[in-house]
């Protein structure tokens, strides 16, 4: 990938941990058991992971546009899953929602190597953005929390655009903040029909992060490279 000058990241799972969501459901979830004899944690996650699935399938993009927050969604499956046992309690609900945005909020974490990696390239001269799906306060409290609100070139959230990865327009966003040319930038996520797709259809390079390994790619979902942690990005670029 020579004549690279630009690089954007995603967010969550690339930047920032996202190895802690069945952890903090787990602590709700013995929570809201806690609540309410008879009921049983493990029972509380399993109903949890099926209507969470069905939830944000119907609402992730009202959510990537910031015209959802997390709190209305949250409270969406914690209604359904306390209703699959037959309990009716709001103060249980706005409970279990409060609690995980406490616990996501407080799990917020860096991978090891992103900050060596965004100020190494950027003392390779080197433009970098970040373009992430979500809620504008949301997100930006993200980079905050983690210190690197000044990390960046340019911060692009879907929230502030009404429009989410893998949209090309959001790429381009970015591409006009960085003043970079589409054939001269690179974009590395860990999604592969946001991250790699969004990319190409925006006409810049795609690096799909693969942290577990997996390795299959869809046909229309095959990136220019596959790295499993971002300090793969050096030899790419060198």
């Amino acid at each position: 990938m020579s004549g690279i000058d630009a690089v954007c990241f995603d967010l969550d799972g690339t930047l920032l941990r996202d190895d802690h969501l069945m952890s903090i459901m787990d602590t709700v979830a013995t929570s809201l058991a806690g609540r309410h004899p008879g009921l049983v944690a493990e029972d509380l996650r399993a109903s949890n992971r099926r209507h969470a699935e069905a939830v944000w399938r119907d609402w992730e993009v009202a959510w990537c546009r910031g015209e959802s927050p997390l709190q209305e969604i949250s409270s969406l499956v914690w209604t359904a899953v306390l209703g699959d046992a037959g309990i009716v309690d709001a103060d249980s609900v706005a409970e279990a929602c409060r609690l995980q945005e406490q616990l996501e909020r407080e799990s917020w974490r860096l991978y090891d190597e992103s900050i060596e990696v965004v100020h190494g390239l950027r003392e390779r001269g080197i433009r970098v953005a970040v373009i992430t799906n979500g809620p504008s306060e949301f997100q930006r409290a993200k980079l905050e929390t983690v210190g690197m609100t000044t990390a960046f070139d340019a911060i692009v959230v879907s929230g502030d655009r009404g429009i989410e990865k893998p949209r090309p327009e959001i790429f381009e966003t970015a591409l006009s903040a960085l003043g970079a040319e589409p054939s001269a930038a690179l974009h590395i996520g860990d999604s592969r029909s946001a991250d790699v797709v969004g990319a190409h259809a925006a006409g810049m390079a795609a690096v799909w992060l693969d942290r577990s390994g997996i390795g299959s790619l869809e046909p229309h979902q095959h990136a220019d490279a596959v790295v499993t942690d971002l300090r793969g990005l050096y030899p790419l670029l060198s």
